[in-house]
């Protein structure tokens, strides 16, 4: 995993505080920022975070399968014009889709049926 960038960060804590962060440092053997970045992670994997993370990835496996037989049984000419018209209706009932400000690609050379569905998702 490639090194992510540091950056310094000054609390003030009281002294009970600071001592129990320096046991839960020690029983873990860590130091102070690792525990500090633990902790953080622990309290943001949550139940709900994990029931939308869920959701997502049910959805985009949904619509991949969707989209896949769309394009099996109706040809892609027609799967596109149906596409089209419910990306239409979805804005219509959401809103535009929120802009995009994570690359969720990741470098590694992917399957093609995988890219596909990355560019079908990337045109609404």
């Amino acid at each position: 995993m490639a090194e992510r960038k540091r950056f310094p960060l000054n609390i003030s804590l009281h002294a009970e505080s600071r001592q129990r962060l320096t046991d839960l440092a020690n029983r873990r053997q860590v130091n102070l920022s690792q525990v500090i970045e633990q902790l953080i992670d622990e309290a943001w994997d949550t139940e709900d975070h994990f029931m939308l993370k869920h959701a997502a990835m049910q959805s985009f496996v949904g619509a991949a399968l969707a989209i896949a037989t769309a394009n099996r049984v109706l040809g892609k000419d027609d799967a596109g014009a149906i596409r089209r018209e419910a990306a239409s209706v979805a804005r219509r009932l959401f809103g535009t889709a929120p802009t995009k400000r994570f690359d969720i690609r990741d470098g590694r050379e992917t399957d093609a049926r995988v890219e596909a569905l990355f560019n079908a998702f990337e045109r609404d």
